[in-house]
């Protein structure tokens, strides 16, 4: 009997001990990967899906950069976001904390807003586009995944098919993590080289609408800019697309090539189709194999060819092989450089991870100007 109670009595201890242990201060946080149907996100903080009040949310930036259909936008005032798609729209005023649709219907769940970026709640996204979710656990931490009624790889297939993008993901973050835990300076903030900033001059040629589209999504997601390259043929099928991409901020450049007689008069039938669709004129030329004579002939016309430092048109290496390429690049050109992305098609699946790789590196993506080509 004896026994029994101090038996009894140390167990009871090492229970209380247990309670008041504390967690380990190194002990790896649970990360949390975002997918719109097939398209892996960036793995970041500022972006990151959290649990709260029993509810799973997600940046609204998400569906910006996804073929889930639906847009997102935030007032100029920052007091509100709006999902929109069609004829539905949902409107998240941060202040009020109110949900509502444009019938005047509300909803339950508001949004929450982390540093500068706002998250809002999964199911009530779900409930009323008719998305799908799942939250599916995975080597690297978990998976959010929203669906469209599209046909899309089940969540299984999918996590196979991403696990080698989630590792890279997984790992960059962990790595930027230790170095900023081991930074001297921790006020100056997470990212690498606090001090050293960046300007990428990105160039992408145009082939596909559904793609540049999809690029120009990425890009508006975090401010970015860049230089579209449109042949001339280009320019008369895609109207609507040259005025998005100039609405959107960003520049157009003519491609051409041949002799010096072709590419001046591929410049003159490209400036002609863009004032007919969109009442201007550009003189960024983007030169493919053209002699010196050809280029001297073209800035002698009053043009700009365009210099990249880097030209990934024949092949483009991996997202993080060509992020610390642009990265180095830049910091050999005194802080900038222009690089050749090649097209939209070839840069379309490594684009997002690129964009997470350069911010990551104190990167701002700019279009060219006269000034800067």
């Amino acid at each position: 009997m004896r026994g029994a109670k101090r038996l009894i009595c140390l167990l009871l201890a090492v229970l209380l001990l247990g309670v008041g242990a504390p967690e380990r201060a190194d002990a790896a946080r649970t990360l949390y990967f975002t997918s719109i149907n097939d398209m892996l996100l960036d793995l970041d903080d500022e972006t990151m899906p959290f649990w709260a009040n029993e509810r799973l949310y997600i940046a609204y930036t998400a569906f910006s950069a996804s073929d889930a259909g639906i847009s997102a936008s935030r007032s100029q005032d920052r007091s509100t976001v709006i999902l929109y798609r069609q004829q539905q729209a949902l409107t998240f005023d941060l202040s009020a904390g109110t949900v509502t649709d444009n019938n005047g219907d509300t909803y339950d769940g508001s949004a929450i807003v982390r540093g500068s970026m706002v998250f809002l709640p999964v199911g009530v996204i779900c409930s009323y586009f008719g998305l799908m979710q799942s939250f599916t656990r995975t080597n690297y931490g978990y998976l959010v995944r929203i669906k469209t009624s599209m046909n899309v790889l089940p969540d299984a297939t999918f996590i196979d098919a991403a696990s080698s993008r989630m590792e890279q993901s997984y790992n960059q973050y962990q790595r930027a993590h230790e170095q900023s835990s081991t930074d001297p300076r921790p006020n100056e903030g997470n990212r690498p080289d606090a001090n050293t900033r960046r300007t990428v001059y990105p160039v992408i040629e145009v082939t596909d609408e559904t793609l540049t589209r999809q690029t120009m999504k990425l890009l508006s997601a975090r401010g970015d800019r860049a230089t579209f390259v449109f042949t001339p043929e280009m320019v008369h099928r895609s109207g609507d697309l040259v005025r998005s991409i100039c609405g959107a901020g960003h520049a157009v450049a003519l491609r051409a090539e041949g002799d010096a007689s072709a590419v001046l008069a591929a410049i003159d039938e490209g400036n002609r189709e863009l004032w007919r669709c969109d009442n201007r004129k550009t003189r960024l030329i983007f030169l493919a194999g053209a002699s010196e004579e050809t280029e001297k002939a073209v800035a002698g016309a009053g043009c700009c060819p365009l210099h990249c430092a880097l030209d990934y048109t024949e092949s483009l290496p991996s997202a993080v092989r060509t992020g610390s390429q642009i990265i180095s690049a830049s910091d050999r050109g005194g802080g900038s450089c222009c690089v050749c992305l090649g097209t939209d098609r070839a840069l379309s699946a490594a684009f997002g991870e690129l964009l997470g790789y350069l911010h990551n590196g104190n990167c701002t993506l700019e279009r060219l100007t006269e000034l800067t080509a």
